[in-house]
Parts: structure tokens; C-alpha cells; sequence
């Protein structure tokens, strides 16, 4: 039975993308012999042939990728030449954006997308799949998420498209780099998340300042992952690099960025201490930065201004010292977890009722805590383990009617097994064993705890049977 699992530590929640939109049915992919270029090309001036109207169109691309036919940029080219010939590109006013997409579908591997409707078609660009050019005829957004693109980016064609705001593709195997000519557009989202994406954060990025969504989470990503110069992306509102292998601390120029409410940075290899200046982001939802290695205490200033706080996850660093009294302040957090730290001193969750999740275990907390659970309605998973908490166990926590899993075991608490333990209906997993309990264990009714299944009680100072209604 789920979860059997005594650190009560669940697995790490996973920042879902931007919803994807519904897959038309794919369309018939384009034959080989339609790529080949055509043995006489189509003039295009009287003193001028086709070919040598686009090199001199194209003239700022490297002429030698272009003539290579074993290159994204040569495939490319020889479509322009050969078999885009219903295009008339003498009068036509976007060559060099057909190239540069072109270019894209060849070096994503765009024969095996899921769908390329209209993709090296005779229809204007603007109308293939997952292309919009807004208002005009320049690409504003590429959006080809969960389409199966592999392959790599192209650098210099991706920068061509000057007018672009957003390149989406998550869900899919490109590999390389990002681009770095991609930042001289005005991009305001970058969403290549769950890829093969390598090398450095381009420093492009951080002179972007019309971002306002950097998702690149879930890659192979490394280097320095928040460089001072973020302070300058003043837009942002989603900072998503969790699970890459970005390295650095946090500088205190977050506190510039007023606008963010999402910072998924887990599974990383940061380090240092977490800035005072975060606590000037009022904005703030989820601060995701479990699986590092920071350092150092919680500042006082960091629950300043969190009243839109709905996640917070410190779990799995090197954090000391005691959790500041500001936490009370954090009246919408729902998420709550700081296990596996070196934390110590009280912990108190007075005026936190919206918590459906508080994970603490595995630290030096001691002190007991507040018997005033009845009105954490939401409350479904408790795991204080592996602390130093005295006291009573709170006798309110079971009045939660939809708690279904209580690990507190591993702690100095003491007294009777509150007997209202029954009144939790949605009850599965109950630990509260090596603690220093006394008194018997209560009976329950009949019909109650219909989900319970693991119930582990020793290492206590229990005395009596175990009541049969419990073994029913």
C-alpha cells in the first residue's frame, strides 16, 4: 500500500508546462523526390538565375552550408532553388524567414514530426503548423511542443527571425545548445523544457529584458545558472531551470525582478545562501529550490510581503538555524516542505490552515506543537520524523477529516494515543513509533478508518493489547 514509506518524504512535484494544445492528424510527410532541386532553374530576372537571386538574398549566411546538400542549410537551400518554385521570390518579401524555417524543419529532423501540416508547402509560412505571424507576415511565434522534433537549433536562421516573441518546443529530443542569436529578437518566452538542451546558459538572455517566461527545466544545462545580470529582466514572471546542473549562488539582484511569481530552480548544484532580497518579491507563488546545496539560515526578511506564497520547498539542502517567525505570515501557502535540512528550534504552523502538505522531518526541531489543527481543513500529508519535538501529540490533528498520512515517528513525544484518532476517515499510514508514548491503544468503531492499512506503534511505552477492532 502507498505510500509505505516511514520518511514520509513523497516524490518531488513536477512544475507542469504550458498546456498543449490538441494534435491535428498528422498529414502525409514531404516525398524526397519534391526536396530535390530542379535541373533548370527558374530564372528570376532576365540576366539572373534563381540560384543566384537567393545567394544574393541570402548573402549573409555562410554560402558554403548553403551549397552543401548534406547540411539543414544546404536542404534548405536546394527546396528554396529547386521545388519552392510556385513561389515567385523575386516579388516575394520573406525569402529569408522561408529559409531560415526551412533551415528549422531540416535540423529538427522534420520528417519524423508528429504533424507538419503545411510545412515546405507552397503555402505562406505563416499558415504551417505551429507557426503564427500575428497581424503580419513576420514569425512572431514558433510553438511545436510534443511534436517529436529532434536534431539541434539552428543559431544563425533562428536569429533571422527578428520579430520573434516566443519559441516553444517542450516535450521533445532537440539536443545542443539554445541559440544565442534568438535573444536579438524581442522574446518574451522561451519554453524548451523537457529536452537534450547542453552547453551554458547563453549571457544573451540575461540582456533580454522582454522576457517574461524563461522554462528550460529538465535538460542538461550547466555552467552559472543566476548570474547577477538577472536583475535586468525586470518582466520576468516564470523562472523555471530546475533539473539541469547549474552551479553558483543566488545574488541579491533577485530582489529586483517585482514581477516573478514562479522560481523552480531544484535539482541543481547551487550553493551559498538564500538572499535577504527575496523577500521584496511580493509577487512570489512557488519558490521551488530543493536538491541543492545551500547554505546558511532563513533571513528574517524572507516571508516579507508572501501573502501570495502558495509553495515553498527548501527540502534537501544544508540550511541552519531556526525557521523566522515570518512563516505565520504565509497565510496562502498550501505546500510546505524543509526536510532533510540542519534546522533547529521551535516550529509553530499557527495560521497556516491552508496547508495540504508539511513536510519537516529529518532536522533538529524540538519544542512542541500547538494542538490547533481543526481548521486545516485541506491537511493530507503530516511528516514531522526524525526531530527532537516533545509533547503531546496534537490530539486536533486527527479532527482533520481527509489527513491520510502521519509520520511522526523518531521524536520525544508523549502521552496517550489521542483517542479521536478514529474521527480521521481518510486515514491510511499512522507512524509514531520510538517516541516515549504511554497508555494503552484505543479502540475504534466499527466503520471507521476504511483506508487504514499501517499503523507502526513500537520503540513506545505502551502497555495493554492491541484492540481487535483495530485488526478487523
Amino acid at each position: 500500500p502507498a505510500p509505505t514509506n516511514p520518511g514520509g518524504n513523497p516524490p518531488p512535484s513536477t512544475p507542469a508546462p504550458t498546456a498543449a494544445p490538441s494534435t491535428p492528424t498528422p498529414t502525409l510527410a514531404p516525398q524526397p523526390e519534391t526536396m530535390a532541386p530542379s535541373s533548370s532553374p527558374t530564372a528570376c530576372f532576365v540576366t539572373q538565375t534563381r540560384e543566384e537571386f537567393l545567394l544574393e538574398e541570402l548573402a549573409a549566411f555562410n554560402e558554403t552550408l548553403l551549397m552543401d546538400p548534406a547540411t539543414s542549410q544546404g536542404s534548405a537551400f536546394s527546396w528554396l532553388n529547386g521545388s519552392d518554385v510556385e513561389t515567385t521570390n523575386c516579388l516575394y518579401p520573406t525569402v529569408v524567414q522561408r529559409y531560415a524555417l526551412a533551415t528549422f524543419y531540416f535540423a529538427t529532423e522534420g520528417d519524423s514530426w508528429t504533424d507538419y501540416e503545411g510545412w515546405l508547402s507552397a503555402d505562406d509560412e505563416c499558415t504551417w503548423k505551429g507557426i503564427d505571424c500575428g497581424d503580419g507576415e513576420e514569425v512572431s511565434t514558433i510553438d511545436l511542443n510534443r511534436n517529436n522534433l529532434g536534431g539541434t537549433l539552428p543559431n544563425e536562421e533562428l536569429g533571422a527571425l527578428t520579430s520573434l516573441e516566443a519559441l516553444i518546443g517542450w516535450e521533445n529530443t532537440i539536443a545542443g545548445p539554445i541559440p544565442t542569436s534568438i535573444f536579438k529578437a524581442p522574446l518574451s518566452i522561451v519554453d524548451m523544457e523537457f529536452n537534450e538542451l547542453t552547453g551554458n546558459l547563453p549571457s544573451e538572455i540575461w540582456t533580454t529584458p522582454s522576457l517574461t517566461k524563461l522554462r528550460v527545466s529538465f535538460n542538461e544545462l550547466e555552467g552559472e545558472g543566476v548570474p547577477s545580470e538577472i536583475g535586468g529582466l525586470t518582466m520576468l514572471q516564470d523562472l523555471w531551470m530546475a533539473e539541469n546542473m547549474l552551479t553558483g549562488s543566488l545574488p541579491s539582484e533577485l530582489g529586483l525582478l517585482a514581477d516573478l511569481e514562479l522560481m523552480f530552480l531544484y535539482e541543481n548544484k547551487l550553493t551559498g545562501v538564500l538572499p535577504s532580497e527575496i523577500g521584496e518579491i511580493s509577487s512570489l507563488k512557488e519558490v521551488q529550490l530543493y536538491g541543492n546545496d545551500l547554505s546558511g539560515s532563513i533571513p528574517s526578511e524572507f516571508f516579507d510581503n508572501k501573502s501570495l506564497l502558495e509553495v515553498l520547498r527548501l527540502d534537501q539542502n544544508d540550511l541552519t538555524g531556526t525557521i523566522p517567525a515570518g512563516l505565520s505570515t504565509a497565510t496562502s501557502l498550501e505546500d510546505l516542505r524543509v526536510y532533510s535540512n540542519s534546522f533547529t528550534g521551535p516550529l509553530s504552523f499557527s495560521n497556516l490552515t491552508k496547508l495540504e502538505k508539511i513536510l519537516v522531518g529529518g532536522n533538529s526541531f524540538t519544542g512542541s506543537l500547538t494542538d490547533d489543527f481543526s481548521e486545516f481543513s485541506n491537511l493530507d500529508f503530516f511528516a514531522v520524523r526524525n526531530n527532537s519535538f516533545t509533547g503531546p501529540i496534537p490530539s486536533t490533528l486527527f479532527d482533520v477529516p481527509c489527513v491520510r498520512l502521519v509520520y511522526m515517528q523518531n521524536n520525544q513525544f508523549t502521552g496517550a494515543i489521542p483517542s479521536n484518532f478514529q474521527n480521521a476517515d481518510c486515514l491510511k499510514d499512522l507512524y509514531i513509533n520510538n517516541n516515549m508514548l504511554t497508555g494503552t491503544v484505543p479502540s475504534i468503531a466499527d466503520g471507521t478508518l476504511g483506508s487504514f492499512t499501517e499503523f507502526v506503534l513500537g520503540g513506545n511505552e505502551l502497555t495493554g493489547t492491541m484492540p481487535a477492532s483495530i485488526c478487523a
